[in-house]
């Protein structure tokens, strides 16, 4: 996985679903809404269907519970986060982990063509990065074990060579120093010859 449309394709159905709420909903609506989602943000709109802002758990946190309003009361669009920064479905994952990072937040929208088309946070790109990884580490894991055996193979064949020679060189005489010179000679070259894998 590269690119952020990579991780929206990734989550299937729910990749391009995003979650929303009126600004002048309560932030108990707002609560609701996420826990019966099992998100962690939604997209504010505006009430004629513009985004306004994004409102998260940390909003929730620090602007709700933190300041004592009361989430009864207290309307969304009090609460939310004004300047939402996107970013575009071709961007690269370390590219968006980076902004989230210098922007302090944990979600993203996702926008293709100014068309808003998923939203995705920081566990997403977490999860994305860390598949990459895992199945870097398992391709390098299978390279080592192919070339251990074949490192094995080659020092077996080495092994049987000398064995041969050795078995010829008793023979009493020069020709059996000859033969066994010649016949570990030919299975060494073997092992030299095979293939690597």
């Amino acid at each position: 996985m590269h690119t952020i449309r990579d991780v929206i394709e990734s989550k299937g159905d729910k990749g391009g679903t995003v979650y929303s709420i009126a600004a002048e909903c309560t932030v108990q609506e707002a609560v609701a809404r996420m826990c019966g989602a099992k998100v962690g943000a939604l997209l504010v709109l505006s009430s004629d269907g513009r985004r306004v802002g994004i409102v998260s758990e940390r909003d929730l946190l620090v602007r709700v519970l933190l300041a004592k309003r009361a989430p009864d009361v207290a309307t969304v669009g009090d609460v939310m986060t004004r300047n939402v920064i996107s970013v575009d479905v071709d961007c690269e994952i370390d590219r968006a982990m980076a902004l989230m990072t210098y922007a302090r937040c944990r979600h993203l929208p996702v926008l293709e063509d100014g068309e808003l088309v998923g939203l995705v946070s920081i566990g997403d790109l977490v999860r994305a990065v860390s598949s990459d990884r895992d199945h870097e580490l398992e391709v390098i894991r299978e390279y080592v074990d192919k070339t251990r055996a074949a490192h094995v193979a080659d020092a077996g064949l080495a092994l049987s060579g000398a064995i041969v020679g050795a078995a010829f060189g008793g023979l009493a005489g020069p020709p059996g120093a000859v033969a066994g010179a010649v016949l570990g000679g030919a299975v060494g070259a073997l092992a030299a010859a095979a293939p690597r894998r």
